[in-house]
């Protein structure tokens, strides 16, 4: 009995220590829950906990402590009896040098087509790295309908990092109200006048900053 009692107890200390556990470090509303108690910035949960968000777009950004890195949750559905971790990184969605033309690398096409997730959660910027290094005229844009203007624009790079935030509304000077869109992506070689269709259908899901 105290053998079996044992090595119930190592299993568990080692599910345990394996389990991801996150620091919070912005909230875009005050009120959540996780496990059933009201959480700040700065408070630490693990894999196992379950979050009530008070309203859909609700979102936290934390840190993975095992992992070390950033992860922004959102909340896609709100269920009255709380979510997962694992079913929030699930709905949550938030990659060589190349040396020859498109035009006669079919490889680094399919890089491409491939390098974009089919939906981003967009509350501030949105960092992609590119198989091609980038540059004034090396770029990706990004076309997409706000009502019933279609709409191209530019998207900021540096280096092979391509960045998707909020300035994808800035349009002739003005600031569109950012809203949820579909933009579909090419990519533009002005040195040698390519142009490659790169992927469609990528969904932007604005996340706001603050309620």
């Amino acid at each position: 009995m105290t053998r079996a009692f044992l090595f119930i107890f190592i299993v568990l200390v080692s599910m345990f220590s394996y389990a991801d556990r996150y620091k919070i470090l912005f909230m875009n509303y005050p009120t959540l829950l996780i496990n059933g108690k009201a959480v700040k910035v700065g408070d630490v949960f693990d894999d196992n906990a379950v979050v009530r968000w008070s309203k859909e777009r609700q979102a936290m950004r934390v840190f993975n402590l095992n992992k070390k890195k950033q992860i922004l949750m959102v909340a896609h559905a709100v269920d009255p009896k709380g979510n997962s971790i694992s079913d929030i990184l699930t709905a949550n969605k938030h990659l060589s040098t190349h040396s020859s033309s498109l035009k006669t690398s079919p490889n680094v096409l399919r890089l491409l087509s491939s390098m974009f997730e089919k939906q981003y959660d967009l509350m501030d910027t949105i960092v992609v790295n590119s198989p091609i290094s980038l540059s004034e005229n090396k770029y990706f844009q990004a076309s997409y309908y706000y009502g019933d203007s279609r709409i191209t624009k530019r998207l900021s790079s540096n280096g092979n990092d391509v960045y998707i935030d909020r300035t994808l509304f800035n349009i002739d000077g003005r600031q569109l109200e950012p809203r949820d869109v579909t933009i579909d992506i090419d990519f533009i070689d002005e040195t040698n006048s390519t142009y490659a269709f790169v992927c469609a259908g990528v969904e932007i899901f604005v996340v706001p900053e603050k309620f």
